[in-house]
Parts: C-alpha cells; sequence; structure tokens
C-alpha cells in the first residue's frame, strides 16, 4: 500500500512556507523536515499546553509527541533533521550559557554565604561568652544551585533523562538518531523498566 502524500497544510502557517522552502533546496521530501520541525515546537511548548477533552472537569492531558522519518541512505534525511532542530539546538546553546553565568553568580554567593556564615559563627561565639542564650542569626540561607535549562538531550538513559526531567519539569527533546538502536536496546529482558518508561 503506498504512503500517502504528505500535505503542507498539515503544518502551522507560521512554519509551512520554511518547510516547504528548505526541502525544495535540498530536494528531499517535506515530511523529512516537518516532522522533526513539529516534534521540536512540541518540546519547547512542553508542559506548558495541555488538552482538556472534557468541558466540565479538569482532566488534561499533556501530549508526549514521538516522530520518526524512514527512508533509504541518501535521502537527506540527516542535513532534513539538523535544519529542523537548529532552532532547539540555538536555545540549548543559550540555555548553557545562562546556565554558566548563573554559575559563575552562585559560586560567589556561596563563598560570600561561607564567609557570612563563619563571621556569625565568631560573632555567636563572642555573644556566648557574656550571654548563654544567645543565637546565630536566622536569616542564613545556603544559596541553591542554579538548575540546567535543557531542550535536547541525545541516546539518553532513561535514568539520566529521569534525572534531567526532574529539572525541567516542561520537558526536554529525546533525539535518537537511530530509532532501531533504541527499539534492539529495550528488547532485553534487563532493559524492562527502560522499555515501560519509554
Amino acid at each position: 500500500m503506498p504512503v500517502a502524500q504528505f500535505d503542507l497544510a498539515f503544518l502551522p502557517e507560521s512554519i509551512a512556507p520554511w518547510v516547504a522552502d528548505f526541502a525544495e533546496r535540498m530536494q528531499c521530501p517535506p515530511e523529512f523536515v516537518a516532522v522533526p520541525a513539529m516534534v521540536a515546537l512540541g518540546a519547547v511548548l512542553g508542559r506548558k499546553l495541555a488538552v482538556r477533552p472534557q468541558r466540565k472537569t479538569d482532566w488534561a492531558e499533556v501530549p508526549n509527541l514521538w516522530g520518526c522519518i524512514v527512508g533509504r541512505p541518501g535521502m537527506l534525511k540527516n542535513p532534513a533533521m539538523a535544519e529542523a532542530l537548529k532552532p532547539l539546538h540555538r536555545l540549548e546553546k543559550t540555555a548553557r550559557e545562562a546556565h554558566a553565568s548563573a554559575q559563575a553568580a552562585h559560586t560567589r554567593e556561596l563563598e560570600l554565604f561561607k564567609l557570612k556564615s563563619d563571621a556569625a559563627r565568631d560573632a555567636a561565639r563572642k555573644a556566648l561568652r557574656r550571654c548563654p542564650a544567645a543565637s546565630l542569626p536566622d536569616d542564613l540561607i545556603e544559596p541553591e544551585p542554579p538548575k540546567a535549562r535543557r531542550y535536547v538531550v541525545n541516546d539518553t538513559s532513561y535514568e539520566a533523562l529521569g534525572e534531567i526531567l526532574a529539572d525541567n519539569p516542561h520537558g526536554v527533546l529525546a533525539f535518537r538518531d537511530e530509532f532501531v538502536s533504541l527499539l534492539k536496546g529495550l528488547d532485553g529482558e534487563e532493559h524492562v523498566a527502560a522499555r515501560a518508561s519509554f
């Protein structure tokens, strides 16, 4: 049975011309760009958007988008996917830079906290000599380390993905270049938990 022709009308108007243009220039099927582009959009929206199937209840479902493109070798799947994921990789790079900056600021805040803590301990020791009811100040709170915002993870285990998702509750795009390797990896009995997770 032949596969139905991809229709650009399936796409949001904001990206359809871009998909058509790139597919025309690369001479590849438009779905090779459209599928990863839609999944990338879904990854950015993440849990910020939900479907509410019933009007009178608060039941909401957050969709997980799965995308897969299939084609023979040499059909330009990888360049098409790379183009579709470029905006997501730019967001990932910006987030990495922001995290590095936040990490540097956190290091300075942590050093200041330690200095304040040491000074407060010294002051409390001196105060205890004069008054046994003296105590440490309550306003010293250790600064929390910044959480890394992630948009894309590559070939990750389900355990590592769980840790990344703990810091990124809106979700991420879990990218696999070879889908068959994921399926074969999930086949074994020792991967029951991973199979259930995926």
